[in-house]
C-alpha cells in the first residue's frame, strides 16, 4: 500500500513537472504576440483556457491586450483585446472578445463605457453596445452549448473624429459583455487607450 502511494505521488510530481514548463513556454511564446487572436487560439478545452488565463494574467498592464473579463452577474470569464488602428484617418479600433464557462447558447452584447479623464479609474456607468452611435445591427457574441465563444468587431469614427478621439488623445474605457436580459454580465478592468 505504501509503495503504491509513493508511486502515485512520484507520478503526480512528474506530471506536474512536465505540465508547468509546457504552460510556461506557451505563455512566453504567446505573451510576446502583438496579434489580437490570443483568446481565440486558446478558447477550447479546459487545459487550453487555463493556459490562456495564465498568459492573460501575465500580460495585464502591457498595452491593451488580454484584459480579463470577470463575472459580476452569473458565471464565466474571458478576455478582451482593444487595438487602436492607425491605418486610416479618424478613430478606429479592433475589438476581440473571448468567453468561457458562461451561459450556453446565449447572445452577448459587446458594450463599453468611456471616461474622458484618462487616470485609470473608470467612472462611467452607462454602457453603450457596439456599433452605436454608428448605424447597423448590434454586435453579438453567440456562445456554444459549452458556454464559450469569441467575437471580433471593428468600430470607427470617420474623419473628422469627435474632439476626444483625435490622434494622441487618451481615454479610459471598461467593457461589459452581457446578455440582453442581464442574466450574465462580465466586466473588464479600466483600460487606458491612446488614439492613433
Amino acid at each position: 500500500m505504501r509503495d503504491s502511494l509513493q508511486a502515485h505521488q512520484r507520478a503526480l510530481r512528474s506530471a506536474s513537472a512536465h505540465r508547468f514548463p509546457a504552460a510556461l513556454a506557451l505563455a512566453g511564446i504567446l505573451a510576446g504576440c502583438s496579434d489580437h487572436s490570443l483568446p481565440l487560439a486558446l478558447a477550447g478545452s479546459g487545459a487550453q483556457t487555463t493556459a490562456a488565463s495564465f498568459v492573460a494574467d501575465a500580460a495585464i498592464g502591457q498595452g491593451t491586450h488580454a484584459y480579463p473579463l470577470s463575472a459580476i452577474v452569473g458565471e464565466g470569464k474571458g478576455h478582451v483585446n482593444i487595438t487602436p488602428e492607425a491605418s486610416q484617418e479618424g478613430f478606429s479600433v479592433e475589438v476581440q472578445v473571448s468567453l468561457q464557462w458562461t451561459e450556453p447558447n446565449a447572445d452577448f452584447l459587446l458594450t463599453r463605457s468611456v471616461d474622458f479623464v484618462p487616470d485609470g479609474v473608470c467612472t462611467g456607468t452607462t454602457f453603450t453596445p457596439l456599433p452605436l452611435p454608428n448605424p447597423g445591427p448590434l454586435e453579438l457574441l453567440r456562445t456554444s452549448p459549452a458556454g464559450s465563444g469569441a467575437k471580433h468587431a471593428s468600430f470607427a469614427f470617420q474623419p473628422p473624429p469627435p474632439a476626444p478621439f483625435e490622434d494622441g488623445k487618451q481615454f479610459d474605457v471598461h467593457w461589459e459583455i452581457r446578455t440582453a436580459n442581464g442574466s450574465t454580465v462580465l466586466r473588464s478592468p479600466c483600460i487606458t487607450v491612446t488614439v492613433r
